[in-house]
C-alpha cells in the first residue's frame, strides 16, 4: 500500500482536542508561531492512525480569494505526498467556496525546491519581483 494512501485530510477547531494541540506543535515547530484560528482562517490536519503528519493554516474570502499563510509537514514524512495531499484539499475547499484565486507567499527559508514544489501544482509568480505566488482556480459555489 501506498504511504501516502493512509494519510486523511481534514478541517478541523479548536475546540477538537488533541488534534488542535498536536497541529499547533507541528506549526509552532515548523514556524515559530501559532495557528490563526479566528475570522476567515480555517485549519487542515493530515493525519496518519492518530497522529497528526500535516496542518495547513488559510483564510478562505467566499466568492474571491484564498490565501494560504503555510502548509506544514512531519519532518519524517516530507517528500512522501503529504504536502500535496494538504494543498489539494485545501484548494478544493477554495474551489467550493467559490474562490477564484488561490496566493501564498514562500517563508524567507524557502528555496528552489519549494518553489518547484508549488508550481507543479499551478501557482506562478505573477512578475519577477512578485514575492506571492498565485494559482487560478475554477470556483464550484455550493
Amino acid at each position: 500500500m501506498n504511504a501516502v494512501e493512509q494519510v486523511t485530510y481534514t478541517e478541523i477547531s479548536s475546540d477538537q482536542q488533541p488534534l488542535a494541540e498536536e497541529a499547533n506543535e507541528l506549526c509552532e515547530g515548523t514556524f515559530g508561531n501559532d495557528l490563526k484560528w479566528e475570522g476567515n482562517y480555517r485549519v487542515y490536519v493530515a493525519t496518519e492512525g492518530d497522529r497528526v503528519v500535516g496542518v495547513a493554516n488559510v483564510s478562505i474570502n467566499e466568492g474571491h480569494s484564498a490565501n494560504i499563510r503555510f502548509i506544514a509537514t512531519n519532518p519524517e514524512r516530507r517528500s512522501r505526498g503529504v504536502g500535496s495531499i494538504m494543498l489539494e484539499g485545501v484548494l478544493s475547499e477554495a474551489e467550493e467556496a467559490g474562490c477564484t484565486v488561490a496566493s501564498l507567499t514562500p517563508t524567507a527559508e524557502s528555496d528552489a525546491t519549494l518553489d518547484r514544489f508549488y508550481e507543479r501544482h499551478g501557482f506562478t509568480y505573477p512578475n519577477r519581483d512578485s514575492l506571492s505566488m498565485r494559482k487560478t482556480l475554477q470556483p464550484r459555489k455550493k
